[in-house]
């Protein structure tokens, strides 16, 4: 089990194995949540914590106790197990999950204990954990990943209880979650999975790139546990190759994670995440539920006349659009100097009548990412603009709704109307529709959208 702090969970939760000087705290804890024939004796507590330490684990607010999760090891579950340890036994058996009377309610409990099942090292030969609970606790304990079993026949105090149990060896598998992005209902907007639940110091690059090719998604995010800094890295995978930001993978992670769905506690306002390169990306929830997302400006340059007639080849190749259909080109670079994104707004008669080639598109070498064809104004009320954006250098024909491509077209839109909000509607097949507000003097975009969680599950390899 580990034993370094961690300060995964609820904000301002750190936990710690529980030194034997914190004892008497922890046993006026336990007095106080349990009948007086149920709570485990000062002595029982002192037993576990000596004999038992790396299992004994407190939850800390502001350095203060407020909280514990304590266990010992057997070889079968059964009463004799409530005071005992073996230090080889396979089965670790929970006996205390107990947080101070004014922190109950508060999510507490939940972070403690979810963190607590986190930390347990499942190559330590323990292949599960057990405990008994009482029925007004059963829904708590499931959402925390365990499993009910039935009545126990373990007699403790004068109530009944019933027996949980959690295969550790099949919760630390990795979890994901498929989200539609930038959509209200399912089937629309662009789906991302999400991938949390794994061990950093496990996973490779390689298996990152299997994961999404068997998604075979336009992106897969894969979520770090939150650091010391309270943020979270992501790392972006098309089927393909790695990316270095994804607006509607970070929208899904965020929605995840604000939601309590990815081992949080929930009821955040805000999240942090850092790239690969760590570029800040903030999130948060607005009012009415949808998530926000602050990202960097990535304003495009208008090509120079010596380069436009190879850009208006490639869209006039790309797209069977001529030159007097062709507004304006434009594009960002990467690291390198290279032509990244293209930016190609065109008539609106130009627009409608796109003919697309992706073979041209894939083998044109004057760019390396992808291409952002756009149109002002909108088939749908209320949007200022329409795009869409073809990706097949990175394994992407077109993604239906792409928010890092907005953090372009948004500020070229933004400029072009002279209005800070302007809304952009992607018209791919499945479609999508987002807000953003641009701040040219911060160099930020606020971008949002509504999601949803369309699938769940676990990843057996």
């Amino acid at each position: 089990m580990s034993t370094d702090k961690s300060t995964d969970g609820a904000p301002g939760l750190t936990y710690t194995p529980l030194p034997s000087d914190e004892i008497d705290a922890a046993f006026s804890i336990e007095s106080s949540s349990y009948p007086s024939d149920e709570a485990a004796t000062l002595s029982g507590l002192r037993y576990r914590q000596a004999n038992a330490s790396p299992y004994f684990r407190g939850a800390y607010k502001n350095s203060a106790l407020i909280g514990f999760v304590c266990a010992t090891r057997c070889a079968e579950f059964e009463e004799e197990s409530m005071s005992t340890h073996d230090p080889e036994g396979s089965i670790l058996a929970i006996h205390s999950v107990v947080v101070k009377e004014d922190c109950r309610r508060k999510g507490y409990a939940t972070a403690m204990l979810k963190n607590y099942v986190d930390s347990v090292d499942d190559s330590d030969g323990i292949e599960s954990l057990r405990l008994i609970a009482k029925q007004h606790l059963l829904a708590f304990y499931v959402s925390c990943g365990f499993r009910v079993n039935g009545l126990s026949p373990i007699i403790h105090g004068a109530d009944r209880w019933f027996d949980l149990s959690l295969d550790l060896v099949d919760f630390k598998k990795p979890r994901f979650k498929i989200i539609d992005a930038f959509a209200s209902e399912a089937g629309a907007g662009n789906p991302a999975a999400v991938v949390f639940g794994f061990d950093v110091e496990k996973v490779t690059e390689g298996w990152m790139q299997k994961v999404a090719a068997e998604f075979n998604l336009s992106e897969t995010v894969f979520v770090h546990p939150e650091g010391a800094d309270g943020a979270r890295r992501l790392r972006f995978f098309t089927p393909t190759t790695e990316i270095s930001l994804c607006g509607h993978a970070t929208l899904s992670s965020a929605y995840v994670f604000l939601n309590g769905e990815g081992g949080d506690e929930g009821g955040r306002e805000n999240l942090t995440f850092l790239t690969r390169e760590d570029v800040e990306l903030r999130t948060s929830r607005t009012e009415n539920g949808m998530v926000k997302m602050n990202f960097p400006l990535n304003i495009a340059d208008k090509i120079e006349e010596k380069e436009l007639p190879k850009f208006e080849v490639l869209v006039e190749k790309g797209f069977g659009i001529d030159k007097g259909g062709v507004v304006c080109i434009s594009g960002t670079k990467d690291g390198d100097g290279r032509w990244f994104n293209v930016l190609a707004e065109v008539t609106p008669e130009a627009f409608d009548a796109l003919k697309i080639d992706i073979s041209a598109l894939t083998t044109s070498p004057i760019y390396t990412h992808g291409i952002i064809v756009c149109k002002v104004g909108s088939r749908v009320e209320g949007c200022d603009f329409t795009s869409r954006y073809f990706a097949p250098k990175i394994g992407i024909d077109e993604d239906p709704v792409t928010g890092s491509a907005h953090c372009t077209s948004a500020p070229y839109f933004a400029e072009k109307l002279d209005k800070p909000v302007v809304r952009g509607l992607q018209d791919s097949k499945r479609g999508g529709v987002m807000t953003c507000t641009v701040d040219f003097g911060a160099g930020r975009i606020d971008l949002k959208g509504d999601a949803l969680c369309v699938s769940e599950g676990k990843i057996n390899f």
